[in-house]
């Protein structure tokens, strides 16, 4: 189910363009993830998705965002996460990223 969040597609093909890996950390099924991103048009823009099921642990678990890490070959200083959610999508991410940006979805 796509969520109408007007700009997103603008804001990840201008990431794409500037070249920066866009990956996204997310709990549940890869199948039903991978499928909800194509299904949204996302998809193309994503160049890893790392899902609970694959990693063995859910965020907020600081453990996901360190096996992100590793799946993305990128350095902690050189990563901001992006989230909906201030318990699951940021709180286990000190561990990974310093400008941390928090985005309310209605």
């Amino acid at each position: 189910m796509c969520m109408d969040n007007p700009g997103t597609i603008e804001v990840l093909s201008k990431l794409k363009q500037l070249h920066l890996q866009i990956a996204v950390v997310t709990n549940g099924f890869t199948k039903v993830q991978h499928k909800n991103l194509e299904d949204c048009n996302l998809l193309q823009y994503i160049d890893r998705i790392i899902t609970s099921e694959e990693a063995g642990v859910s965020k907020p678990d600081k453990r996901i965002f360190e096996i992100s890490l590793d799946k993305c070959s990128v350095a902690k200083g050189d990563v901001v996460m992006i989230g909906d959610s201030l318990t699951n999508d940021i709180e286990g991410t000190t561990v990974i990223s310093k400008p941390i940006e928090l985005l309310e979805i209605i």
